[in-house]
């Protein structure tokens, strides 16, 4: 099996299609000693996928499975995937989530157009790990549509529950409606001891970071509102 390093952790797959082994190839790392996670595909997958899903492509059921593999994995190491849109701005991760379709992508494409430094870290499905007390936005392969990921880890410097809007305002998000939310934007584990560690993961993760409920269009202004909120910054327009 290949080794690849994703999200701080020894990973060994062997990436079957050109999307996966294209995605993935920024993560490959020679590595010594035991890996953390397995990722090994069952015979017979892809063609039970289909069953259930028959316009699916081998090469989309293939990142589908592979990133429930590492998720489920990915617990026992005090993490998780959140469905989002991630950015690095100075070496800190902002996480912008939302129901697909919402506008998460397009408003860190703002993001990128109109502040200067701005990389993405994961447009889809980055890491989030709990390390040494604190919490890390981590790129991974699994990046849905586009190719937007890089092999970072950056603590988390702030997450928006992004919806649209008419007016652009943010405010910090209450307690019970930021875990209700990023519950909804994860997958449920399936078994009850995950569960609970999952469950411990979320309580820290939003008791630490500052997370805003945040409603915006798509102009210049809806950047300039939460850019501020979430860095402290005042806003500039890159030149």
């Amino acid at each position: 099996m290949k080794k690849f390093l994703i999200a701080g952790l020894k990973v060994e797959m062997d990436p079957i299609f050109p999307l996966m082994q294209s995605r993935s190839e920024k993560y490959l790392n020679d590595f010594s000693g035991k890996a953390d996670i397995t990722i090994d595909l069952p015979e017979g997958l892809f063609e039970k996928m289909r069953e259930r899903m028959p316009l699916l492509t081998d090469e989309i059921a293939e990142q589908a499975a592979t990133s429930i593999i590492f998720y489920t994995e990915l617990l026992k190491h005090n993490g998780f995937l959140l469905h989002s849109s991630c950015i690095n701005y100075k070496n800190r991760a902002y996480i912008f989530t939302a129901d697909s379709g919402t506008g998460k992508s397009t408003h860190t494409g703002l993001w990128k157009r109109y502040i200067e430094g701005v990389e993405f870290i994961n447009d889809d499905k980055p890491a989030i790990r709990l390390v040494d007390g604190a919490y890390y936005a981590c790129g991974t392969p699994w990046s849905g549509k586009t190719s937007l990921n890089n092999d970072v880890l950056l603590p988390v410097g702030g997450v928006a529950l992004l919806k649209r809007g008419t007016v652009n305002t943010i405010k910090p998000a209450e307690t019970g409606k930021a875990v209700t939310f990023i519950i909804k934007q994860t997958r449920r584990p399936q078994s009850e001891a995950l569960l609970e560690s999952f469950a411990g993961l979320l309580e820290g993760f939003v008791k630490t970071v500052p997370i805003y409920e945040f409603a915006c269009d798509i102009s210049e202004q809806a950047v300039k509102t939460s850019f501020e909120a979430l860095t402290g910054e005042k806003y500039v327009k890159r030149k």
